[in-house]
C-alpha cells in the first residue's frame, strides 16, 4: 500500500511539474510572438512615416495651391500611392485639395479640419497615426497617416494616406510572415 502511495504522489508530482512547464514554454511563445508582432507593426508604421516625410519634403507651397502641378506631382509617386490605400492632401484650412486612391485622382469637395488627426497636425506640427476612423470618400474603417507640410512660415497644409482595415493593408507584413511559419 505504501508503495502504491508513494508511486502515486510521484506521478502526481511529476504531472504537475510537466503541467507547469508546458503552461510556462506555452506562455513563453506567446509572448514571444507578441513582440515579434509588435516589431513587425511598428517596422511598418515607421516605414510608412518616413515615406510620406520624404513625398512632403518635396511638395511646396505653390505645388499644393495648383491643382494641375499637385496633380503630376503626386502621378510621379507611384510607390507612395503604392503603399497606401489612398492619399490625400489638404490646405490649412481642411480643404481637401487632390484625393488619389485605386479608381485615380479628383478633388473631392470634402473638409477635414473637424477631423482629431487633422487637427494635431497642425497644432502639434508632427506627424499623426490616427486612431480608426470612417473615411468620408469610401465610407470604410480606415487609419490615417499624417505629415505636416512645412516652410520657414510654418504649416502650410498635411500629406495624408490612409489604409483600409477591411483590406489588412496594416497587416501585410504580418501575416506573409505567419504564412511561412509552419512549425506551430
Amino acid at each position: 500500500a505504501a508503495l502504491v502511495l508513494g508511486i502515486g504522489l510521484t506521478t502526481a508530482v511529476l504531472l504537475q511539474r510537466a503541467e507547469r512547464d508546458t503552461l510556462s514554454a506555452q506562455h513563453e511563445r506567446e509572448l514571444n510572438e507578441a513582440a515579434r508582432a509588435a516589431g513587425v507593426l511598428s517596422r511598418r508604421v515607421i516605414a510608412l512615416q518616413r515615406a510620406l516625410q520624404v513625398v512632403a519634403a518635396q511638395l511646396d507651397k505653390a505645388t499644393l495651391a495648383d491643382d494641375a502641378k499637385l496633380a503630376a506631382f503626386l502621378q510621379a509617386k507611384p510607390v507612395l500611392r503604392e503603399l497606401f490605400s489612398n492619399l490625400f492632401a489638404a490646405s490649412i484650412d481642411g480643404q481637401m485639395r487632390i484625393f488619389v486612391d485605386e479608381t485615380g485622382m479628383r478633388r473631392p469637395q470634402l473638409n477635414v479640419a473637424d477631423r482629431d488627426y487633422f487637427r494635431r497636425t497642425l497644432g502639434e506640427g508632427r506627424p499623426i497615426v490616427s486612431d480608426p476612423v470612417q473615411s468620408r470618400v469610401s465610407g470604410q474603417p480606415v487609419i490615417i497617416f499624417t505629415y505636416p507640410l512645412k516652410d520657414a512660415n510654418g504649416v502650410y497644409g498635411v500629406l495624408s494616406g490612409s489604409l483600409r482595415l477591411t483590406n489588412r493593408d496594416l497587416l501585410n507584413d504580418l501575416v506573409d510572415t505567419q504564412a511561412g511559419n509552419s512549425d506551430v
